[in-house]
């Protein structure tokens, strides 16, 4: 294979993943980070905080990551056109009715129950009314109004992919309350 630009084939050569790129360690520090990653702030965890890794190429263990996830909203990687998210839902509580005007969203349960509400007006009479359980995804296109519930006596764990990104790199919103401030 014949490369233009020397820069690219040190690249790929550099950031080929192996299999053992996909699973977390925890260092000596007890910090969780992906198989692959130096100790830098951005790229690993220390407890149940867990950083952006930025627009850096990357692998890790997802399902282990969201289900460690403590915070109501946790950025875990801020790309160009992509954005990578883990929630923790209380018991009892919901995300409250939002719309994306111009991102689409994918949403993947982990653990818990609950419903999703989706509509294209606000506050209108709901168009989708969908229950959810672990395993299920959920696709939200840009300009629809949703509210996920979580109705499970444990927290529901999920992650979401926004196309465009939806929150500035590094948001960690420890509670919904802290959602205003974004």
């Amino acid at each position: 294979m014949n490369f233009h630009k020397p820069s690219i084939k040190r690249f790929l050569n550099s950031n080929t993943l192996k299999r053992t790129d996909f699973t977390t360690y925890r260092n000596s520090k007890n910090q969780i980070c992906p198989q692959n990653a130096s100790n830098a702030k951005n790229r690993c965890s220390s407890g149940s905080e867990i950083y952006d890794m930025g627009n850096a190429p990357t692998g890790f263990d997802l399902l282990s990551m969201t289900k460690e996830n403590q915070n109501f909203r946790t950025v875990l990687w801020t790309g160009k056109n992509l954005q990578l998210t883990v929630m923790s839902i209380p018991k009892g509580e919901e995300i409250g009715e939002e719309m994306h005007d111009s991102l689409d969203q994918f949403i993947y349960i982990v653990s818990g129950d609950g419903e999703v509400d989706m509509r294209r007006v606000p506050g209108g009479v709901c168009t989708t009314t969908k229950k959810f359980s672990p395993g299920n995804a959920i696709l939200i296109p840009a300009g629809t109004y949703h509210n996920i519930k979580n109705t499970s006596s444990a927290d529901v764990k999920l992650f979401s992919i926004y196309a465009p990104k939806a929150h500035k790199f590094g948001t960690v919103n420890k509670t919904k309350a802290d959602t205003k401030d974004n």
